[in-house]
């Protein structure tokens, strides 16, 4: 009996362990750069690694290399176009009920270096993201019917720049908020600051 419970404890304590690994996995960052921890807790050095599909190259210490070319090619990069969107954010009102807001946004497109991907990305991601944001931060309790229309105003001015890793998009929106979208240079995922 006390053998059958030893080898429970240390099949335990390795599922542990080689699950905590698994956590620690995926892009991680410090003052020194980017770098990428794959499942099983190694790095990838000075080569280059087929990451969901995209080749990145990986210097001598395992930091993630952005030629400085690539970075001003991006510094080209304009807004030339947005794409009107609606978004629907739920929430709940005075009594409790489920209730829905229709916003409609306007999401940046960009011309120039690697565009295509870009605008992809900024059209299918940026919607969610924005989604999320309203629904954590919106009030909906003066809602009284479940469909209600409110246009974000965002104007054709928005703030565009280069910032460290991303491409970041700065969004004026209704009741003087800002609304930041970020594309990670390197990873090629947009998030909100």
């Amino acid at each position: 009996m006390n053998k059958d419970f030893n080898k429970i404890t240390a099949l335990s304590t390795i599922i542990a362990i080689l699950c905590s690994m698994s956590v620690f996995a995926g892009w991680k960052s410090d003052s020194v750069g980017r770098y990428y921890v794959r499942d099983d807790g190694s790095y990838p050095i000075n080569c280059q690694e087929n990451i969901g599909g995209v080749i990145f190259q990986f210097d001598e210490k395992g930091y993630l290399v952005l030629h400085e070319e690539e970075i001003q090619k991006y510094k080209q990069t304009r807004i030339v176009d947005y794409v009107t969107t609606t978004i629907t954010a739920d929430g709940r009102n005075a009594k409790d009920e489920k209730v829905s807001r229709y916003y409609q946004c306007k999401i940046p497109q960009v011309s120039g270096y690697d565009s295509d991907k870009i605008n992809a990305k900024l059209r299918t991601e940026a919607p969610k993201l924005i989604k999320e944001y309203l629904e954590d931060t919106e009030d909906f309790s003066d809602v009284k019917v479940s469909k209600m229309v409110k246009h974000t105003n965002l104007n054709n001015d928005s703030s565009y720049r280069i910032d460290n890793d991303y491409m970041v998009f700065k969004l004026s929106t209704y009741g003087n908020r800002n609304i930041t979208i970020m594309y990670d240079l390197y990873t090629g995922e947009v998030v909100l600051e």
